[in-house]
């Protein structure tokens, strides 16, 4: 429930900042004829909104899962009969 409230929020400060940014272009163009600064409140309304994002993703992940390396495990090699296709290269030099 709360990730599905962070993830519509996000979202839409994002929208919310996009619409902000061109309504502002729109003003600033018809007033100068300069080169646009895009205003800080937009790029604090995009932090928040990528903030937010990250940390919902990082909340519906769950437990996250210790990393360790272990001496005794196998490598595991596929038999030369089975190839994957990423390893033929295809060029033209193949049909010479």
């Amino acid at each position: 429930m709360i990730q599905t409230a962070t993830t519509t929020t996000s979202i839409l400060l994002m929208l919310h900042a996009a619409y902000s940014c061109l309504h502002y272009r729109t003003i600033y163009e018809d007033m100068f004829d300069l080169q646009l600064k895009i205003p800080i409140d937009i790029y604090i309304e995009i932090g928040i909104s990528f903030t937010l994002l990250l940390i919902n993703e990082l909340m519906t992940m769950g437990k996250f899962q210790t990393v360790t390396i272990q001496a005794d495990h196998q490598r595991l090699d596929a038999p030369t009969y089975m190839t994957r296709n990423f390893d033929i290269y295809t060029h033209r030099g193949k049909f010479m």
